[in-house]
């Protein structure tokens, strides 16, 4: 069985996957690590509607006999007023497990969370959140988040100073065009800062079972870079860790690019030579996973060079990893 995903449909689920047997099962529970005893049948091969299970996020496990269970869930539960918040969790590792569901999210800003998104993001089980902005960027736009919630300052940028965002270089006239060539350039000098930061966050994911939130703004290209290197470290193959990155293209908001071609009207620059900015293009991150191996000889010779050696990740796999 493979290719399970999760939709929501008002209080509906819609389940779907691929493979199984006749005999497949379909349970849903609170829990990823219990499937509990709410059992349903499929409607058809391959898909089961779950009617009636309200606003909450829950774990959907199937039970193939022949195969035993997989576990899926909303990966972006609806938290009202968040930009483009999703788990990474499911995603299959190289030795046939898949990372825990619940323990590491990615998002963009949090400033517009609403009184009822911050009930849902406290459901959520969040211990810790990584805020990868930086200080100008967190003071024009500070985070919603449930009290209680532990927030670490843990600026990136790819500017050469490492402190400016890029509409300040557009500003500045410093930057005429955006494309995916610049768009990877611009990740491996956040990549040369940000070791350190994804060693804090595997030492929280090994150490802690609550769950940590890594955000920037649109929560695609800071907060990509560092999600990339964390699920390299747990052995997701890397046409999974670009499924991942390119999924932010679903989830950001239609008019993201709004603000940026404003901008762009005001230097009298074209739109359509900063396209890269709003997006986020597989072949941008396929181009800096090449550009780490010609680099570091590989991302895990990066980790290596940032503490995150065999050991660390021994130690993550164990916390973040569940296997068949």
């Amino acid at each position: 069985m493979s290719h399970l995903n999760v939709w929501r449909d008002g209080d509906d689920l819609l389940v779907t996957w691929r493979g199984g047997s006749a005999a497949t099962s379909v349970f849903v529970s609170d829990d990823p690590d219990d499937a509990g005893v709410d059992v349903r049948a499929p409607d058809a091969p391959g898909r089961a509607v779950i009617s009636g299970v309200g606003p909450r996020r829950r774990y959907v496990h199937v039970f193939d006999p022949a195969g035993g269970f997989v576990v899926a869930a909303e990966r972006a539960p609806l938290v009202e007023g968040a930009v483009n918040l999703r788990d990474v969790g499911g995603l299959p590792t190289a030795d046939g497990g898949a990372v825990r569901w619940g323990r590491l999210w990615r998002s963009g800003r949090l400033d517009a969370v609403t009184d009822a998104g911050l009930e849902a993001l406290a459901a959520l089980g969040i211990t810790t959140v990584v805020d990868l902005r930086t200080p100008d960027e967190a003071a024009a736009a500070p985070d919603r988040l449930p009290e209680g919630t532990t927030r670490l300052e843990r600026p990136l940028s790819s500017d050469p100073s490492g402190l400016r965002t890029i509409g300040e270089r557009i500003r500045r006239g410093e930057i005429t065009r955006y494309g995916i060539d610049d768009l990877a350039a611009g990740y491996i000098r956040i990549l040369e800062r940000c070791g350190p930061v994804v060693a804090e966050v595997a030492e929280l994911l090994a150490a802690d079972p609550g769950g940590v939130l890594v955000h920037c703004t649109a929560g695609k290209d800071r907060t990509g870079l560092v999600v990339m290197a964390l699920l390299s470290a747990l052995g997701v193959p890397e046409p999974h860790v670009l499924d991942d990155y390119e999924l932010s293209e679903r989830h950001l908001p239609a008019d993201r690019g709004r603000d940026v071609e404003r901008l762009l009207g005001e230097h009298g620059l074209d739109p359509a030579a900063f396209v890269a900015l709003w997006s986020a293009p597989r072949r941008a991150l396929e181009a800096t996973l090449r550009a780490i191996e010609r680099r570091w000889g590989g991302v895990h010779a990066y980790l290596d060079a940032h503490g995150i050696d065999a050991g660390m990740r021994g130690r993550l796999t164990a916390a973040m990893v569940r296997n068949p």
